[in-house]
């Protein structure tokens, strides 16, 4: 997982372990109701409108049958919530985070999910109104192998998005085993950042597979999708909103960080993840608003370019600190931060 995903992640840790007792064993396919989840600690439901949760882990190995029973497979963790109301349709939506390596609990516990932290006790949280949950059924699946609640050997780490496909479409293959009643729903794939790779793939893996899910559409926010197209991007978005002035000596170092990119960029056959040559695009127009206020350093909050945060978090000491938790963790959540994440 990678060092901002899980510092985001730490403080809802404990919180979150209750789930995972609901997991499935690993090369069998059990009952809908060995996954259910009745309740978690500190979460304050709406009475009128509960929530219906699952969660366990499924095997996403296409090759399990030919594993000894001692060896550790990859299988993907899932936490499923159930619409609280009733819209025109059931729909069904896949949701996944990015990173790569970033837990889904991310978009469970701080972006549409269905609860938030009151901020004012240790471990108080409480449905609101808004979450997706609301009217569509949502599963978040930690993926690849490895990521979050999910688990795999070592030696067997996603490192080619073929890979992935495969062992996504083993996992809903099992999931669809185990909920049966969501094979003919409405089915849509949602997620963000690093995401917008992920998600293309997976739709045309779903769309050419013989599980015949009827996937209606997809959904990605803040998408990492082309860096070919992306990367010199950075700086004609910073010279319009501002964060750069046009004519400045600013300009000028992100203009040449923007030409080694591209010049990276076009000896490239493919449309590649990520280049290191073109991360220090992005972190020029960071250092181009970089500044103090008051002895202290201060940088463009990530997140929202509108706001500024202190230096080097930058935007990621968000959600704020749970203290008890951090404190039994033995870490805080600065320290894990690197000075600028990729996307």
């Amino acid at each position: 997982m990678r060092p901002e995903c899980l510092a985001r992640w730490l403080p809802n840790l404990l919180l979150l372990f209750v789930a995972l007792r609901a997991s499935a064993a690993p090369t069998d396919i059990p009952s809908a109701a060995s996954f259910y989840i009745p309740s978690i600690p500190h979460i304050h439901q709406n009475a009128e409108h509960p929530l219906t949760m699952y969660g366990g882990h499924l095997s996403s190995d296409p090759d399990l049958s030919t594993k000894s029973a001692k060896d550790v497979t990859p299988h993907l963790y899932f936490f499923m919530v159930k619409n609280r109301r009733t819209a025109d349709r059931q729909r069904l939506v896949f949701w996944f985070n990015g990173g790569p390596g970033c837990s889904s609990f991310d978009g469970a516990m701080m972006e549409v999910g269905p609860w938030r932290w009151d901020g004012k006790s240790d471990h108080d949280f409480y449905v609101k109104d808004g979450g997706w949950e609301e009217y569509t059924t949502m599963v978040y699946i930690d993926q690849p192998a490895g990521t979050g609640f999910s688990y795999t050997s070592t030696d067997q780490y996603i490192h080619t998005i073929d890979v992935a496909q495969a062992q996504l479409l083993t996992f809903l293959k099992n999931w669809y085993d185990v909920f049966p009643e969501y094979k003919n729903m409405d089915t849509y794939i949602g997620g963000e950042s690093f995401a917008g790779q992920w998600i293309p793939y997976f739709a045309d893996a779903m769309l050419n597979s013989t599980l015949n899910i009827p996937l209606r559409g997809i959904a990605i926010g803040n998408g990492w999708i082309d860096s070919k197209s992306q990367y010199p991007a950075y700086l004609e978005f910073a010279v319009k909103t501002g964060l750069v002035e046009d004519n400045s000596k600013e300009l000028k170092v992100v203009k040449a960080e923007v030409d080694k990119c591209e010049a990276e960029l076009e000896k490239k056959k493919d449309n590649p993840m990520s280049v290191r040559a073109c991360t220090n695009v992005i972190r020029s127009v960071m250092a181009a608003r970089e500044h103090k206020k008051k002895g202290v350093d201060m940088c463009i909050n990530i997140y929202d370019i509108r706001l500024e945060d202190t230096s080097p978090a930058c935007g990621m000491n968000w959600p704020p600190e749970m203290p008890h938790i951090t404190k039994l963790l033995g870490v805080r959540p600065p320290d894990l931060f690197p000075f600028f994440p990729s996307a």
